[in-house]
């Protein structure tokens, strides 16, 4: 099991309603991406999830973990230039696909922003 989460690092996370008939190539642009990924400095994880969505879909989500945010930073930047080079565009396959996306970067939260938030909902 990886470390705890510490306040440096970023956690990329995105969440697809995928067509049934488009998640095998969707799962394999996926891996494929991750595998490039997991070999990048500050790379520390990466969690494909899947669990079945409304008729005639499923619901998958990719967190990956990062080092910190220069750490991120690079990655997103040597993924984009991965993705010129060899004329991938994510977007495109995500529309042609069909797929509804919700895409974000997240930072852990300490304890007391944890404890301040929950003090202030009082």
């Amino acid at each position: 099991m990886p470390p705890p989460a510490d306040v440096n690092q970023v956690f990329k996370l995105d969440r697809f309603i995928v067509p049934v008939a488009a998640r095998d190539e969707f799962v394999a642009r996926t891996r494929a991406i991750r595998d490039f990924l997991q070999t990048l400095d500050g790379y520390m994880e990466n969690l494909l999830l899947e669990r079945p969505g409304a008729e005639g879909t499923v619901n998958i989500v990719t967190v990956a973990r990062w080092r910190d945010a220069a750490a991120f930073e690079r990655a997103r930047a040597a993924a984009a230039e991965r993705y010129r080079a060899t004329g991938f565009n994510p977007a495109e396959l995500i529309k042609r696909l069909g797929i509804s996306a919700d895409m974000g970067n997240y930072t852990p939260l300490t304890e007391e922003q944890t404890l301040a938030t929950s003090d202030s909902n009082r």
